[in-house]
């Protein structure tokens, strides 16, 4: 928290600088449409939202239980180092007026766990491993599949990526990484107005993607990436309408590109970025009070009091 207070007093201290926090998701297509609909009116007031995460199992493998974002201690808490997006797009879809209120959060590392290692079955590299066949975590199997696509070894061949596996961490047994981070969890977030939210965070899921599904008063909207589809649901007829939208390519769905262009658009004509720096904070206080409260066994966590220092 004192970081942000940090960053906040020094944003205050150069008015005529734009600071903006890179909140891709803001800029995507996707995300921009389901908060059109919501503010087309047409499904009257949101009443609560139902977001997930979905980590994909084998990313969460080879990011989180293997790789760089693996231990809360130096690169920070899953809440954040991959859900700070997640708390920005509820802020987002609820409007500009919209603010949590209290927030509380379950969750824990359930499955890559020391204890879970057989000395006597397992190895500590999957190179050596006798059950590399029919682990589905396997470091083998995952990169030999090309499912991840990595900017950290060597992965041009079969014996190039054997090499790396034997001299890497990304070649650990996933119950031998020295990974502390969650690999669940599940929040739940109040508003003001009496919105409310849920946000499931999982490493278990097949598919590497978000999905939500918005309640309003008078429809429902259901979405899901990869591919992008919008369902829309009017509860006066029962009418459903259906878009696949037709994404750009970039990461993070054209939201890189997109957020990158919207922001030298606005330092190029002096005009105020469209997400402020308060904005960003929010989200990341979000996130945080959510880290607190799991580490707290679920007590709920004061949004608003936190918010209040920065505001």
């Amino acid at each position: 928290m004192d970081e942000l207070l940090d960053l906040r007093r020094r944003a205050a201290a150069y008015p005529n600088q734009m600071v903006a926090v890179c909140h891709v998701l803001r800029h995507t297509a996707f995300f921009s449409r389901i908060r059109q609909i919501i503010e087309s009116g047409k499904l009257g007031r949101v009443v609560t939202i139902q977001h997930n995460e979905n980590i994909g199992y084998y990313h969460f493998a080879h990011s989180y239980v293997r790789g760089p974002w693996k231990c809360a201690d130096t690169s920070g808490p899953l809440a954040i180092t991959k859900s700070c997006h997640d708390m920005d797009i509820l802020l987002y879809l609820l409007g500009a007026d919209s603010h949590a209120q209290r927030v509380a959060s379950f969750g824990s590392l359930g499955v890559f766990q020391p204890e879970r290692f057989d000395s006597k079955t397992m190895a500590p590299r999957c190179i050596d491993c006798p059950q590399q066949a029919v682990c589905p975590y396997s470091a083998v199997r995952i990169y030999s599949s090309k499912k991840i696509k990595s900017v950290v070894f060597d992965m041009s061949g079969v014996e190039q990526i054997r090499q790396s596996l034997g001299d890497t961490p990304y070649g650990r047994c996933v119950y031998q990484a020295g990974n502390n981070v969650v690999d669940h969890q599940s929040t739940i977030l109040s508003f003001a107005g009496g919105v409310t939210a849920t946000f499931n965070l999982s490493a278990f899921t097949a598919k590497v993607n978000r999905s939500l599904k918005v309640m309003c008063e008078y429809g429902e909207i259901r979405a899901a990436e990869k591919p992008y589809c919008i369902e829309t649901t009017s509860f006066f007829d029962d009418s459903t309408e259906q878009e696949q939208l037709d994404i750009a390519e970039g990461g993070h769905g054209g939201g890189d590109k997109a957020f990158m262009q919207h922001f030298m658009q606005s330092y190029l004509r002096q005009i105020p970025f469209s997400t402020t720096l308060e904005n960003s904070i929010e989200s990341h206080v979000m996130s945080l009070l959510a880290e607190r409260s799991r580490l707290a066994g679920g007590e709920p966590q004061d949004v608003e009091a936190v918010m209040g220092g920065f505001r």
